[in-house]
């Protein structure tokens, strides 16, 4: 296969790091060029094709591009061999990421996570159930809320089986110490699907499960604050009815 060397240019039209008014073009290089070029690249062997990455930043700090702007700064690189696309390059291009994807969501079901596949892969409430209980699964407000790929704890990538087992079955003794007149499947439901337990949540990736139970078990007070508040009925769900009650 012989290889594609091409530039890529990152039209900024604002301060982000990515906009939808960006623009992104392409134009061929040579392999000499990409070689001794030390800006910021990438090389696909596997692939046939070689990158090399450059950002057009005149409106990536002080303020935002119009249309009509953007359409002028892409024309004038336009006029010089700039290009919206290269077909055989964005063929490569994709077929790497494809092969990625597929390795990735192979990797993760060999890892035992309950979402392995990719994110437009349909999605399967039975097999969502992961490592939770029938009793909680079958709460009628946990089987509304996870009809579809869902938020919280509950639509998390960091689920295993084992994850799933243990953080219910902490949720369930605080509940039974604490001695409050509240279904502990409510105080699991609140906070499993609530914004803190899916920034929680975030805190447990990348570490093994030792470590997470761990942090879960330190954590389990400011959990329990936050799953009683949510299950009040004085609750409205805004984070201001959440300072309110605190």
């Amino acid at each position: 296969m012989k290889m594609i060397y091409a530039k890529r240019l990152h039209i900024h039209s604002c301060f982000a790091s990515w906009s939808s008014n960006d623009v992104i073009l392409y134009k061929e290089t040579t392999k000499e060029f990409f070689d001794v070029d030390n800006t910021k690249k990438e090389s696909c062997e596997k692939f046939g094709y070689g990158l090399i990455f450059l950002e057009d930043n005149q409106y990536n700090v002080l303020k935002y591009a119009t249309k009509q702007q953007m359409q002028e700064l892409v024309d004038f690189y336009k006029s010089s061999g700039w290009v919206e696309k290269i077909e055989e390059l964005s063929k490569r291009m994709k077929e790497k990421e494809t092969t990625e994807l597929k390795n990735y969501c192979n990797e993760r079901k060999r890892n035992n996570f309950i979402f392995y596949a990719s994110p437009d892969r349909e999605y399967n409430q039975k097999e969502a159930q992961g490592g939770f209980s029938d009793e909680l699964w079958g709460y009628e407000p946990v089987v509304k809320y996870t009809e579809a790929h869902s938020f919280g704890y509950f639509g998390h990538s960091v689920r295993k089986p084992e994850l799933d087992k243990y953080f219910e079955r902490c949720i369930k003794v605080i509940c039974q110490c604490a001695k409050v007149d509240l279904d502990w499947k409510k105080i699991a439901y609140n906070y499993l699907s609530s914004s803190s337990a899916r920034h929680f949540s975030d805190n447990l990736e990348g570490i093994d499960f030792s470590e997470q139970k761990r942090r879960i078990f330190s954590n389990l007070k400011s959990i329990w604050n936050q799953a009683y508040i949510y299950s009040l009925e004085e609750h409205n769900g805004t984070y201001g009815s959440t300072e309110w009650l605190m």
